[in-house]
């Protein structure tokens, strides 16, 4: 075998080398990709759960759906509860609409943000605070905002109360078994 059959294989080999190297590395970009995915996600779902628990706070609770419900009795410190409360809401879910925007997030989990808003603009209040406040989001947001609001069923989440109440009351009287 001569020098330059030996340089023919060295050559092939590297050429091999580097292809293992860039389908290594194409793997290792992509379980980068949906490692930053997953944190996105984890810090979302974070972000609404402190939410949620910050508004089931005893002292909050009650202005927060004073609020949402639009009652004319509310105080002017319960009006500032709800409209922190909001706020903060909204300004976690334009942070999921930029991230969806930008590509950082899966169409399911913006869907599943955006059908939480359409349920929450059922409230008379949480619709006014939107024609309030709206102003101070990104334009494409409002955008969404907008939309969702129009086809808001309004009412349907004010009488989730109800509605769970009568729910129970089915799922105790169903038959074993029966879904």
């Amino acid at each position: 075998m001569s020098l330059s059959d030996l340089a023919s294989i060295g050559s092939f080999v590297s050429g091999v080398a580097v292809l293992i190297s860039l389908i290594y590395l194409a793997l290792q970009v992509r379980q980068a990709e949906r490692n930053q995915r997953a944190i996105l996600q984890q810090g979302r779902a974070a972000r609404a759960v402190d939410t949620l628990l910050r508004i089931a706070e005893p002292d909050v609770i009650d202005a927060y759906f004073r609020g949402s419900d639009g009652d004319d009795s509310i105080t002017e410190t319960e009006f500032r509860q709800f409209y922190f409360l909001f706020q903060a809401s909204m300004t976690g879910f334009e942070d999921t609409y930029f991230q969806h925007r930008n590509g950082m997030l899966a169409d399911e989990a913006f869907e599943s943000t955006a059908a939480t808003l359409k349920f929450s603009f059922g409230r008379p209040g949480n619709r006014a605070m939107h024609r309030l406040v709206g102003v101070q989001r990104d334009p494409g947001f409002r955008r969404v905002l907008d939309g969702l609001v129009s086809a808001a069923a309004r009412g349907t989440s004010a009488d989730t109360f109800v509605s769970w109440k009568t729910l129970v009351t089915e799922e105790k009287t169903a038959p074993p078994g029966d879904q």
